[in-house]
């Protein structure tokens, strides 16, 4: 195997860096966005060379992965114990050793990953979990919400799930499509359901204008409040690839 993930001990704290073997001439060092080690080394390199290169470049290490998430001021990073808000409750993270689908547990998110040390793989498997528990929860609630406005829309629309940045939805009423924004997976269910509502409400006024909001009303009274929840809520940024 040409890539693995190893631990190095550089005085009381212990890096783990991804190491990939390749067709190089020398050592290549690179500290990614995420704040996670990467090194390319020749083919034939000892590892003690390279794990020496490493400890000699320690403080530059140190302060180059201090600016990276510096910068990612809401990155969420995918470490045992990290708190992660799911339908607005709190949940442990833990990847786990194993194969198949991650599990919510007691207040914990078991995730299985072939190494749960290697930080790029966990932040992988759970962008995969993001994107298809969101769907999960998201269609469910919708289809909850539907019958209130089966009257206005004879069929059930088109349902797709995007992790967006300035929207937590949209409505196509021509084309009979609602896109709901993968976040929506982090706030509480009664947030989550003002936006479907919302969307649904596009279904009858395609504005927001003042007659929009008298027909949201009818539906959800209290819209003014879940909007300014919303714009308070604390989403991780785990940084879903579409």
């Amino acid at each position: 195997m040409n890539k693995e993930i190893r631990l190095l001990a550089l005085g009381d704290e212990t890096l783990s860096y991804e190491c990939e073997r390749k067709a190089v001439k020398r050592l290549n060092l690179r500290v990614r966005g995420d704040g996670s080690i990467y090194v390319s080394a020749p083919m034939r390199m000892p590892l003690v060379t390279i794990e020496a290169f490493l400890t000699e470049k320690a403080d530059w290490l140190r302060e180059a992965r201090a600016r990276m998430l510096a910068h990612v001021k809401t990155a969420f990073l995918p470490q045992s114990g990290a708190s992660l808000p799911l339908e607005g409750v709190e949940h442990t993270l833990l990847p786990v050793k194993g194969r198949g689908a991650a599990v919510r547990q007691n207040g914990k998110l078991l995730l299985p990953v072939s190494n749960p040390a290697d930080f790029a793989a966990v932040m992988r498997a759970l962008r995969r979990f993001v994107k298809s528990e969101a769907k999960r929860v998201l269609t469910a609630r919708a289809r909850q919400i539907y019958p209130h406005f089966a009257h206005r829309v004879p069929t059930f629309p088109q349902l797709t799930f995007r992790w967006m940045s300035s929207r937590w939805g949209s409505c196509t009423a021509a084309k009979n499509h609602i896109t709901l924004n993968e976040k929506l997976l982090f706030v509480d269910p009664a947030l989550a359901d003002y936006v479907i509502v919302h969307e649904f409400c596009h279904f009858e006024h395609q504005d927001h204008s003042p007659a929009f909001y008298r027909y949201l009303s009818g539906f959800y009274p209290n819209y003014a409040a879940a909007r300014r929840a919303l714009s308070a809520a604390a989403i991780p940024e785990i940084a879903i690839e579409e």
